[in-house]
């Protein structure tokens, strides 16, 4: 005897199934994409074991766990700079020196619109 009706695929995906996994690949895609990023930024001497390669190829070839890896632990932070000394160069003093000055009367103003 005939079945009739549409016929069920055993294993076939659930909304919910596909949502989830729809989730997971967007997490796993933003991870990545977060971490090759940084990583492509970052100075190599920032990068725990020096070698930006390596940490490439985990991000890429072992998913998910891989970015996750390199954001946790590959990354170091780097030597912040010394902060800039206030020393003025010889443009800063020249323009408080002409700022300082008054205009002499009888002497016609430019002005930068003009």
């Amino acid at each position: 005897m005939p079945q009739t009706g549409v016929p069920m695929i055993v294993g076939a995906a659930t909304p919910l199934a596909i949502a989830l996994v729809t989730l997971l690949v967007a997490v796993e895609v933003g991870l990545l994409v977060y971490a090759l990023v940084d990583l492509s930024r970052r100075p190599a001497g920032a990068v725990a074991g020096g070698s930006r390669l390596l940490w490439l190829l985990l991000c890429v070839f072992v998913q998910m766990i891989g970015p996750i890896l390199y954001l946790a632990v590959g990354r170091r932070q780097a030597a912040q700079p010394a902060p800039k000394s206030r020393q003025r160069d010889r443009s800063d003093a020249l323009s408080l020196e002409m700022l300082s000055k008054p205009v002499q009367p009888g002497l016609d103003v430019v002005h930068a619109g003009a």
